[in-house]
């Protein structure tokens, strides 16, 4: 048997350390500034406080159990509707009011879901 010569290693050269490639970052794109509409109704009474106000913060539909808890608990002034027909016409006054510039309309609308009596699909159509 005959022995095979045995390559001799090859030994690698040193690279030299290579910083790593930054990646390229697009240029950021400049988003348009949110164009802002003007309110009437908040353009007239800027000075004055909002606890002066008499306009009330929400109304509850079919909801005459929570009056208590919303104006004592939280200090909300309420409007109360027992048909979603009163409601969307206490909210359309609301709106009017705040177009008019004469108060602000309901933050909040509150209605009672369990309320059987209620048309929830015709009165959120409505809306």
């Amino acid at each position: 048997m005959k022995k095979e010569p045995v390559p001799e290693p090859v030994i690698a050269p040193e690279i030299p350390d290579i910083p790593p490639e930054e990646e390229e970052k697009p240029e950021e794109e400049k988003k348009p500034e949110p164009v802002l509409l003007k309110n009437p109704a908040n353009d007239k009474k800027k000075g004055k406080a909002n606890k002066d106000s008499k306009d009330p913060d929400c109304l509850l539909v079919s909801c005459s159990e929570l009056v208590p808890l919303f104006t004592e608990n939280l200090k909300f002034k309420c409007d109360e509707s027992f048909l979603e027909e009163s409601a969307i016409s206490s909210v359309q006054r609301s709106i009017v009011r705040q177009i008019s510039g004469e108060g602000k309309a309901y933050k909040f609308i509150f209605v009672d879901l369990d309320d059987p009596t209620l048309m929830l699909g015709r009165f959120m159509v409505s809306l």
